[in-house]
């Protein structure tokens, strides 16, 4: 169906399009729309694009995201794709995202999430949780499940160098006992990243214990 309103002056020759309906059947229809239906009807157009994004935003308890302040928990697979286009996001002043299993499913929402912050202007705290990712994988006492180092290293640092070159003045991560085995590193052990500057996250050793787990 097409979205763009009709033009025609002609009433025989008129085709109805999915814009010419008010916004209140609209809003009828899409309401009943399931994550992955209203993620292709917010990719159409434009003038159904806010409806079914935010109402894809609304289901899944993601509150608000065009007001910068952004949570998300346990969120469905399409949260990411539908942030990524959704052009009533401007700016980000808060982003804390959950992390969720399996492994490639968590791989592809570091990229979104570079993706997603890259076209933002600039952001000023970055929240990265694994708890969700832990506690799928066994938590505290789990069997640990392991990841290819290398992709990782460089899929998880480019998220953060892209946070920090957007300004990020706090940048925190907890969790992640679960995503690679650690010597001598408690399993319930939490890291913080803050910075103060711009700088590569490169600079920052990935993972360091000092003291109470806190790394600067």
């Amino acid at each position: 169906m097409a979205c763009e309103p009709s033009s025609s002056n002609s009433v025989q020759n008129t085709v109805a399009t999915l814009c010419d309906l008010p916004v209140e059947i609209l809003l009828g229809i899409i309401q009943h729309l399931d994550n992955p239906a209203l993620l292709s009807l917010g990719r159409t157009c434009r003038c159904v694009h806010t409806l079914a994004l935010d109402t894809l935003f609304f289901n899944n308890n993601i509150r608000d995201p065009k007001s910068g302040w952004l949570t998300a928990y346990e969120t469905p697979v399409e949260t990411l794709p539908a942030l990524r286009i959704a052009l009533f996001i401007h700016k980000l002043d808060q982003l804390q995202y959950y992390f969720n299993p399996p492994f490639e499913r968590m791989l592809e929402e570091v990229r979104d999430l570079r993706a997603l912050i890259s076209r933002m202007p600039t952001i000023g705290t970055v929240k990265l949780h694994f708890f969700v990712v832990d506690r799928h994988f066994g938590g505290v006492g789990g069997k640990f499940q392991t990841l290819d180092q290398e992709v990782w290293k460089k899929e998880f640092q480019g998220l953060l160098d892209v946070a920090l070159e957007k300004g990020c003045y706090e940048l925190y991560v907890e969790g992640g006992a679960a995503l690679v085995e650690i010597p001598d590193i408690d399993s319930e052990l939490q890291f913080f990243y803050f910075a103060t500057q711009p700088v590569s996250f490169s600079q920052i050793p990935m993972l360091k214990r000092r003291g109470n787990g806190r790394v600067y």
